[in-house]
């Protein structure tokens, strides 16, 4: 569990809810912790994606 990413985030996200309303169901924790996942694979596939393009143009900033 301690090498696997996902158990991290899921780990993080019910300690938040425990911090701050008790009243959170595990399903819930589930739910944001799978959300956060998401997102955080959506951005890496991103930002590979924009340094596949930066490899191939010339990027410039004006």
């Amino acid at each position: 569990m301690e090498n696997d990413p996902r158990a991290a985030v899921w780990m993080a996200v019910a300690r938040r809810c425990r911090q701050s309303n008790s009243q959170f169901s595990a399903a819930f924790v589930d739910a944001l912790a799978q959300a956060a996942v998401l997102v955080a694979e959506n951005l890496g596939r991103d930002v590979e994606s924009f340094a596949r393009h930066a490899r191939r143009a010339k990027v410039s900033t004006y």
